[in-house]
C-alpha cells in the first residue's frame, strides 16, 4: 500500500480571505488548492471505497446547473 504524506494531515482548509495584493491572492489560492488536493489524496488512500467514478450522467447535470453561469 502507497503511503501518503501531506502538508497538514487530517486537516483541510475551507475558505481563505483575499488580501489586496494580487500577487500575494494568487500564491494563498495556489496553497489553498494544494492543501485541499493533499487532503483529498489522503482521504482517498485511507478510504478507496469511498470514491465514485465520475460519470457521464454526473457531467450532464453539472452542465445543466452551471448553464448560463459565468465562470472566471
Amino acid at each position: 500500500m502507497a503511503k501518503v504524506k501531506t502538508r497538514f494531515p487530517r486537516k483541510a482548509l475551507l475558505g481563505y480571505q483575499k488580501s489586496g495584493n494580487n500577487q500575494s491572492s494568487k500564491i494563498s489560492e495556489n496553497k489553498m488548492l494544494r492543501m485541499f488536493l493533499d487532503f483529498l489524496v489522503e482521504e482517498a488512500f485511507k478510504n478507496p471505497s469511498s470514491l465514485t467514478p465520475y460519470t457521464e450522467e454526473m457531467a450532464k447535470e453539472i452542465d445543466q446547473l452551471l448553464k448560463g453561469v459565468a465562470i472566471d
